[in-house]
């Protein structure tokens, strides 16, 4: 692909995009640069709530493609594809889709407890929900396709017939003013100011040599114990990706306290973060990320420059247009 590939986040999509699509720029950006898009993007598009069709025109005015993750006979490989395919398409295409926006099947709402939400369930309750939900789904699913009962109850003995127990124990005190990830950074003991005070290069070693100093760290001896660049899902047992691996050291940060999101108890804010996740971990097919958020722009620095790649991070000025602002630019790309 000889054009730059460039990846937006979800609040570039409205007045930045508009602002570009009547600048001097557009023509430029048209003929010489691709837009990227995931089902991320999409997931931002659905919940935006009446801004469906503004999002959409505006995306449909440049050269795209989607981004995903390869599927063989319903599993993931570890190979991440793109295909030319207008976002209004792809829209049609999950709008409607029950598995898509579903919190439980997504397995966000054991995250979204651990930073202090969902109060009213146990992790248990969360896995015994999902396991309904992930059965009426599929069942349903299997009915539109035009399978009877006899056959669809074969495919659901398949599943797990009670979620698996989990103790409550392992995510930390009951306090109702405490939460795991509270607990977390207790036990990391950094100090707030320092930590942020962290912006230019080297930052994640430099976080780490703040956490290996801390009085009260003694969980953590290698800089890779807590910021790992390998591994394996626990799930599938393949080797992490980039993308994962990318997204992995985004939620650590968010979690330690650097450049933190606030507030993630509550659902939108959480729900925001958990796709700025996602956003980060496309990122790292693109040549470029471009967003205006300050914090997710500072931790993306910090997790592109440990893992050396190749994707520029840039903000913009709308003072005189749409223009980039250099934010981060990898050596390998500096002038």
């Amino acid at each position: 692909m000889n054009r730059p590939v460039v990846y937006f986040d979800q609040n570039m999509l409205i007045e930045p995009i508009e602002a570009l699509l009547t600048s001097k720029n557009f023509e430029a950006w048209k003929r010489d640069v691709i837009i990227a898009y995931s089902d991320e993007t999409i997931t931002e598009v659905i919940r935006s709530a009446g801004l469906e069709d503004r999002i959409l025109d505006n995306l449909d005015k440049f050269d795209t493609i989607r981004l995903f993750r390869e599927l063989i006979n319903f599993k993931q490989t570890n190979r991440f594809l793109c295909q030319s395919q207008k976002p209004r398409q792809r829209f049609d295409e999950l709008k409607n889709n029950p598995w898509f926006m579903s919190f439980e099947l997504n397995g966000l709402a054991h995250l979204h407890k651990i930073f202090g939400g969902d109060k009213d369930r146990s992790h248990n309750d969360i896995s015994s929900e999902q396991l309904t939900k992930l059965k009426n789904v599929l069942s349903t699913e299997l009915k539109n396709l035009g399978m009877t009962e006899e056959g669809i109850d074969p495919i659901l003995g398949l599943l797990p017939q009670q979620a698996v127990h989990i103790d409550e124990s392992l995510f930390g005190p009951k306090e109702s003013n405490s939460t795991p990830a509270l607990e977390f950074k207790k036990i990391l003991s950094v100090d707030a100011q320092k930590l942020n005070a962290i912006t230019d290069n080297d930052i994640i070693e430099q976080v780490w040599e703040l956490i290996r100093n801390s009085s009260k760290n003694s969980i953590y001896s290698e800089i890779h114990d807590l910021f790992p660049k390998s591994g394996k899902n626990p799930i599938t047992g393949d080797p992490f990706t980039i993308p994962e691996i990318a997204n992995n050291l985004m939620l650590t940060l968010n979690m330690i306290g650097y450049y933190p999101d606030r507030k993630l108890h509550k659902p939108q804010q959480f729900t925001a973060s958990a796709s700025d996740l996602g956003h980060a971990a496309w990122g790292t097919l693109c040549s470029a990320v471009v967003t205006r958020d300050g914090r997710f722009r500072q931790r993306l620095k910090a997790t592109y420059q440990y893992l050396k790649l190749e994707t520029c991070i840039f903000d913009i000025d709308l003072s005189n247009g749409f223009e980039l602002v250099d934010f981060w630019v990898p050596e390998t790309q500096s002038s």
